[in-house]
């Protein structure tokens, strides 16, 4: 199966899902998959026909184990890496201006495009598990000012993000949480029922109510 995303909705089509789906590579983003991606969350109206936009693995599997890196190897051959850069930050910059709450569910994996993704929400919630790298220092990859801005803006003075960079290091769900880079961990074993109680409770809420706090929080 190639790479795609598979869009769905769920509680009375108050949430919208997107699953990343590219099974043979943990999920890694693909440049079709970014496209797919800017295609669906550039659409109209978006706001005014859901309360909440999520982004997860498919069939909550693995998040995202990063770039593709076929893609990747292609466009350094053609010294187009820029390109796929270009495009992550369009859809970063995208997923920014929409007055949705925006909620990103980790499992597994959630490494270099990925994390940047999973960044570009609001809400973040992982998985006990869930391994957390950005190690674009180790494949001699630099990260253009958009990425690098998005997280310092929205982590600033943040001590882990800054090493993790640095170093390439994979960092755990347990040092995300303390360090603020994630919101929620919620134990392997319950981690669907937990994550799907939290969505359902938080889609109950007012459309208006949640559109104003946006607003006023993020």
């Amino acid at each position: 199966m190639s790479s795609q995303i598979i869009k769905s909705t769920f509680f009375d089509n108050k949430v919208l899902s997107i699953e990343l789906n590219n099974p043979l590579k943990r999920n890694a983003l693909s440049l079709k998959m970014l496209d797919t991606l800017t295609m669906i969350v550039s659409q109209k109206n978006l706001e005014n026909r859901y309360k909440i936009l999520v982004l997860r693995g498919y069939q909550d599997g693995v998040f995202s184990a990063g770039a593709d890196l076929e893609d990747i190897k292609i466009l350094e051959k053609k010294n187009n890496l820029n390109i796929y850069h270009q495009k992550l930050d369009k859809l970063q910059k995208i997923l920014e201006k929409i007055n949705l709450l925006k909620v990103s569910i980790l499992k597994s994996y959630c490494i270099g495009a990925g994390f940047i993704l999973a960044m570009s929400t609001d809400i973040r919630i992982a998985s006990q598990s869930c391994l957390f790298s950005i190690p674009a220092s180790k494949l001699n990859i630099k990260l253009p000012n958009n990425q690098l801005n998005l997280l310092f803006s929205k982590f600033p003075k943040n001590q882990l993000l800054r090493e993790a960079i640095l170093s390439g290091r994979t960092f755990s769900s347990s040092e995300a949480y303390n360090f603020q880079i994630i919101n929620k961990v919620f134990e392997d074993q319950s981690f669907n029922k937990n994550y799907i109680k939290y969505l359902e409770e938080v889609s109950k809420i007012n459309s208006i109510s949640i559109q104003y706090y946006h607003q006023k929080l993020f």
